[in-house]
């Protein structure tokens, strides 16, 4: 493992991230069961739950090890990206918004002659 710093935090945002989606699953599920989420120790039982997923789910990432390897392996390829200068960003990004005002102009100029050709033909009166 070449990477160990990123792998441990890989997993400690995936950890997080899968803290919070428990939250909020475990809270609306006592919520839909009416089940009162009583405190233990200072902390709201769906919160302990929750936290106890995403330890668990922490510790068996590390234990895993096809999932070191994955994300030692992604970090091995994103060393490998040719990332784009400034210079190119700004000339691709400049590009992109430029296109995207042209296209939506020559669409609002047909639709404004489409409409104004339907009112001319359509609504005479």
């Amino acid at each position: 493992m070449q990477h160990q710093r990123y792998v441990l935090l890989t997993f400690a945002v995936g950890a997080i991230l899968l803290w919070v989606a428990a939250q909020s699953g475990v809270s609306s599920l006592f919520e839909r069961m009416a089940w009162s989420d009583e405190p233990i120790l200072g902390l709201s039982e769906s919160t302990l739950i929750a936290t106890a997923i995403a330890i668990g789910g922490f510790v068996v990432c590390l234990r895993t090890e096809r999932a070191i390897t994955f994300v030692d392996e992604v970090m091995d390829e994103l060393l490998k990206v040719t990332w784009p200068t400034r210079e190119d960003t700004l000339h691709a990004s400049t590009t992109v918004i430029g296109t995207t005002f042209f296209v939506a102009s020559v669409i609002s100029a047909y639709d404004f002659l489409w409409k104004k050709l339907a009112d001319l033909f359509l609504y005479k009166g």
